[in-house]
Parts: C-alpha cells; sequence; structure tokens
C-alpha cells in the first residue's frame, strides 16, 4: 500500500477507504474524526432557472462526489466503515452526520440513529452551523448536524465544552463540506495526546489533518478523489508542526 503522501508523521491515501482501512494494523491510531458523504438525493422540485436544486447539481457535478446511492446500500455501506475504524482506533470516533429530510418522492426524515443504534455511541453533540439555506419545501431552515462520539475515550479533556458546539461553517472555494478547523481541533485536542494518531477515511480537503499537525499528532488520511488528495498536500505543506 504505497501512500500518496508521507511526511513528518502525516500520511494520505488515495482510494476507496473500503479497500484501504482493512489494510491498516488493528488498534494503531487513537482518535478518528471524519464526515462521509451525506447521500442527499436531492430531487428536482420544478424549480426555474435559478432554483437551489440546479445549483447544488451542478455544484456536486464540479466537486465530483457520488450522493446518489439507494439507501439501504449506503447505511450498510456506512456500518461496515465504522466496523473497521472501531477496529483500528483504541479509543473514540467522532462521526459526523445530518439528519436528512426528504423533499418528494421518500416522504420521511433519514436519521443517523437507524445505523449507528448498534454501535457503542459514548454522546451526541449538537453542532449548530448559526444558519443555513432556505428552500421551498415549508420546513425552517435547517441549522444544525450532530457529532457522534462512537467508543469509550481513553484520555480525556473536556475543555469546558457542552454538548452544543456553535461554530460557523467557514468558505472554502476547493470543497463543497469542508469541516471549520475548529470542530477537528476540539475532538482531537479532547481525545489525544501529543503524538498520537488520527484518522479521517474520508479526508476531502485535510481539515482534520492540518488540526492533528498543528495540536503535534500524527494522522492518516483516505481519500477517493486525487484532486483532494493534491490540495490536502498543499495545505499540509503550509502548516508547522506544533512544538
Amino acid at each position: 500500500m504505497t501512500p500518496y503522501y508521507d511526511h513528518n508523521g502525516i500520511t494520505i491515501y488515495h482510494g476507496d477507504c473500503r479497500e484501504i482501512l482493512p489494510r491498516i494494523p488493528s488498534s494503531s491510531c487513537e482518535v478518528a474524526v471524519t464526515s462521509p458523504p451525506y447521500n442527499l438525493i436531492r430531487e428536482w422540485t420544478g424549480g426555474g432557472p435559478n432554483s437551489i436544486l440546479k445549483n447544488w447539481k451542478q455544484k456536486q457535478d464540479k466537486w465530483g462526489y457520488i450522493d446518489n446511492i439507494p439507501e439501504s446500500e449506503y447505511q450498510e455501506m456506512q456500518k461496515a466503515i465504522i466496523r473497521e475504524m472501531l477496529r483500528i482506533i483504541d479509543g473514540v470516533i467522532f462521526y459526523n452526520h445530518k439528519i436528512r429530510h426528504a423533499i418528494k418522492r421518500r416522504g420521511r426524515i433519514y436519521h443517523p440513529m437507524e445505523w449507528l443504534s448498534g454501535f457503542p455511541v459514548w454522546a451526541e453533540i449538537i453542532w449548530n452551523r448559526g444558519g443555513g439555506l432556505p428552500s421551498n419545501c415549508k420546513r425552517f431552515i435547517q441549522a444544525d448536524e450532530r457529532i457522534y462520539m462512537i467508543g469509550n475515550p481513553r484520555r480525556w479533556d473536556s475543555q469546558g465544552l457542552t454538548t452544543v458546539w456553535n461554530i460557523r461553517p467557514e468558505p472554502d472555494e476547493n470543497h463543497c463540506a469542508s469541516f471549520p478547523l475548529e470542530l477537528p481541533r476540539r475532538c482531537i485536542k479532547a481525545c489525544s495526546q501529543y503524538g498520537d494518531i488520527i484518522l479521517d477515511p474520508f479526508l476531502g480537503s485535510g481539515t482534520t489533518l492540518v488540526a492533528a499537525k498543528q495540536l503535534g499528532r500524527r494522522a492518516i488520511g483516505i481519500e477517493i478523489e486525487e484532486k483532494y488528495c493534491e490540495i490536502a498536500v498543499k495545505r499540509l505543506s503550509q502548516e508547522v508542526l506544533a512544538l
């Protein structure tokens, strides 16, 4: 397994995490901080040329992620990936997802606990993003996401935080759904110490690895889109390892 990038304790693999995770040794990392594609399956509502959904479709085509697979297949995939992370992680997983509201044909809400209920969920954190996009589907604007702690943390520093995190998104021209840096920083500081290894199997533009490097941790990231591997490498090259 040849890394795409390997420097000063930070390693990036280019490929599907379902193929790469089984090749990472058990209990080799302390913390995982990750956010998978949400399988939003946006549906066309007949809007005009400025419709939110049409704009979203154009963005999805630009970013390159396939976010439209059968929901049952998606949930099984998420469970398989979480099982692999639990094998690898010696501490806790921070798993970010959102409650998804269907628009037309599905007519229901998909909650992350549908596939997380069989795992050792330690805590649920509400990420208050402070705003969101309006829509024409007669719902209040969704401004929150969830971060689930899965597993039992071996190290703990609460940092005085509650289970509601008010963190504004940070615009990122390179990725449609990047973490604000403060989010993985909180997770990493809470449950790891200097030199521990942090894992992110859905690396995106590399924010989790940037936070890990800033905090003096080692890290492993996996990303299926090569262009995001390249972006992550560029970001890491601009960071200075914490002392």
